[in-house]
């Protein structure tokens, strides 16, 4: 991670691919600045909608509820109209329903 982040990688798929191995091994501060990067860099609509999503389930796990509400909806603002991505070893599928769930109940990841 440090070296990415010292580095000037612009790649939107490649912070989003190391914030979710960040996730995966328990490193939440760290992914959420992976996922930030990727908002920084003007992804395409559906990447920011995947990045801010993901920047409010950090916040939930880093019991920061206010703050992860606020990154669900923004989130929202870029909402592409349909699924937009799957993460098959937590269980879930992130669309509008399922962030309009996170504003109601803070995530919590569950490994299958």
């Amino acid at each position: 991670f440090e070296l990415a982040r010292n580095s000037q990688l612009k790649d939107a798929n490649l912070w989003f691919l190391l914030g979710i191995k960040l996730v995966d091994g328990g490193s939440y501060p760290e992914a959420f600045e992976s996922m930030r990067k990727i908002t920084e860099s003007g992804p395409a609509k559906e990447l920011n909608f995947i990045a801010l999503t993901w920047m409010g389930n950090l916040e939930d796990l880093m019991g920061q509820r206010e703050k992860a509400i606020g990154y669900y909806q923004e989130a929202l603002k870029y909402d592409p109209g349909e699924t937009a991505i799957r993460h098959d070893q937590w269980g879930i599928s992130i669309n509008r329903q399922w962030i309009e769930d996170r504003l109601k109940t803070p995530f919590r990841l569950q490994k299958k």
